[in-house]
């Protein structure tokens, strides 16, 4: 295979290589977990059909995923890139139910149709919540992404609205607490900002963001959102700044 073109210049090139089958992966890792709890596998492991179990199949086990609470102060506290992907894909995987909550939606092995109906259901929500999707980009879901697009009054809008949530408590949960937990545990210690603001920070080189809430000198709670895009970020000089910007509102009055 030959690719054209150029590289930015700086991008840095990589190659990775999967030496091992999947199906061969997932069968060895399988055989040698049941080994360690004492029991011992037969047979070979095959790829169930795309159009549904055998008729003969049963269910041996099953896992129940922990509550989106939890999961979510996983993702914002420690910025698992991986597990947010993970819930992304969930929103195009689930429907509504009026019992459980929601339940899984029919068996499709195409993720781009799963990605499709994910960004479908943030759309749907932006609507419901009068926030404009104008220039929305979501490509993958993990904040990993270069493609994506959002402004400071968008997420600004969805923090918002987190206020209004009856799932507020659990939502500002999840969120890092400057010099306390998370990753702002080694931020903003001994300052107004200490304990008093609740923060999702970002990174990628070049780029550094905040989005949270911040309490102000009469105790209440300030929306703030801030992005930096700029190759002089780098080296803490852009936190530098994002940190400034939360303890000035941490100290301010109405």
């Amino acid at each position: 295979m030959i690719l054209h073109g150029r590289y930015p210049r700086n991008c840095n090139r990589s190659t990775s290589l999967d030496v091992l089958d999947h199906h061969d992966f997932l069968a060895r890792l399988l055989r040698a977990q049941w080994r360690k709890l004492g029991g011992s596998l037969s047979g070979e492991v095959r790829e169930a059909e795309a159009a549904g179990l055998a008729p003969d199949s049963r269910l041996l086990a099953e896992h129940q995923s922990r509550s989106l609470p939890e999961v979510l102060r996983d993702v914002n506290k420690h910025s698992d890139n991986t597990l947010a992907r993970t819930v992304y894909l969930m929103l195009g995987s689930l429907q509504a139910d009026a019992a459980l909550g929601s339940k899984p939606l029919p068996a499709d092995d195409s993720v781009a149709s799963t990605q499709m109906r994910a960004d479908l259901a943030i759309r749907g929500w932006l609507q419901s919540q009068r926030i404009s999707a104008d220039g929305l980009v979501l490509e993958n879901g993990s904040g990993l992404s270069r493609l994506e697009r959002a402004t400071p009054a968008q997420m600004a809008a969805v923090l918002q609205a987190g206020l209004r949530s009856p799932w507020m408590p659990e939502f500002l949960a999840a969120l890092p607490i400057a010099g306390t937990d998370g990753t702002m545990r080694k931020r903003l210690k001994d300052s107004p900002a200490t304990r008093r603001a609740r923060i999702k920070t970002g990174t990628l080189n070049g780029i550094t963001a905040i989005a949270g809430y911040v309490y102000d000198a009469a105790n209440q709670p300030c929306v703030v959102v801030a992005f930096l895009n700029d190759e002089h970020v780098a080296g803490g000089a852009g936190r530098n700044v994002l940190d400034g910007l939360i303890e000035w509102v941490a100290r301010s009055a109405p």
